[in-house]
């Protein structure tokens, strides 16, 4: 049974692949693949609180490379089922490799946005979560309404969203101060994230009919950067409308006042994250509820 319904899963990877809601190329999901450590650690911390059983059914939104529900998988066991899915085509390859090289019947991958997941009936998951993925949704209201659909009465949701950034803003804020300067119209530009606030986060849980059980901050300072590393990144994020000239140009600036935030050659990395876990259904208390 749980081969032909992962299976059947699978077997919709043909059309929706055809959505990819990226530009991603392979080389771009496999640079991501082997550089993702602190969000899989971030992720497995997210998994020990959501407390996911074994026999569990789980929905993996922005499952990337498939490393964190190749995890969860090894959790539920062989009477769970876990499915993933990502916009990035590339990425959900990455993944329907690492499943297969191991065998995992009880684990299914394919192309697919969390804001439309019609291919789940009602009620089906007893678990939904997204991994440093709920920022990267402009659409977060349809979003937690699909998840609260597909879950289970007493079903869990639990997502980690990044807060702030350096040295993005940092780096943005030298990128549109210099373009400004250059009468470039920065209103188009690309928007890395849409990251919410406790507040804010709390209101979309609330109008999704969530009860929150834990929703905090979380500040990290992660591996440091280089600082061609971290201008190749926005570049690519946030200018990557820009023309070829108007971006070689943008990348000299920043190549140029960015030595004025370096610690020996590199960039220190800081992040908040904000980590929330809900429940579909009002029958638990909540556990840190603003904390």
């Amino acid at each position: 049974m749980t081969n032909f319904i992962t299976e059947k899963f699978e077997e919709t990877d043909e059309y929706d692949k055809t959505k990819d809601l990226t530009s991603e190329t392979f080389e771009d999901a496999d640079a991501y693949d082997k550089r993702s450590d602190q969000q899989y650690h971030c992720g497995l911390q997210l998994i020990r609180e959501l407390g996911i059983k074994h026999g569990s059914t789980v929905l993996d939104i922005g499952a990337g490379p498939g490393r964190l529900a190749l995890h969860v998988a090894g959790l539920i066991g062989k009477e769970g089922l876990c499915f993933g899915i990502d916009r990035s085509h590339e990425r959900i390859k990455i993944a329907k490799r690492r499943a297969e090289s191991r065998q995992i019947s009880n684990l299914a991958f394919a192309t697919g946005n969390g804001t439309n997941l019609s291919r789940f009936i009602d009620g089906f998951f007893d678990t939904v979560y997204l991994n440093s993925a709920f920022h990267w949704f402009n659409e977060q209201n349809r979003l937690l309404q699909e998840v609260h659909r597909v879950l289970k009465p007493g079903g869990r949701l639990g997502f980690t969203s990044q807060i702030s950034n350096y040295p993005e803003r940092d780096l943005r804020e030298i990128g549109d101060s210099f373009l400004k300067k250059k009468r470039v119209d920065t209103s188009a530009l690309s928007q890395s994230s849409y990251s919410v606030t406790i507040d804010e986060a709390r209101e979309l849980l609330d109008q999704a009919g969530f009860r929150v059980l834990r929703l905090e901050l979380r500040p990290s300072i992660e591996d440091l950067e280089t600082p061609e590393d971290a201008i190749n990144d926005i570049l690519k994020k946030r200018y990557k409308n820009l023309s070829s000239s108007q971006k070689e140009e943008l990348r000299n600036e920043l190549i140029k006042e960015s030595k004025k935030i370096e610690i020996d050659g590199k960039i220190k990395v800081v992040r908040d994250k904000l980590i929330a876990i809900a429940e579909k259904g009002d029958t638990s208390k909540a556990i840190a509820a603003g904390s």
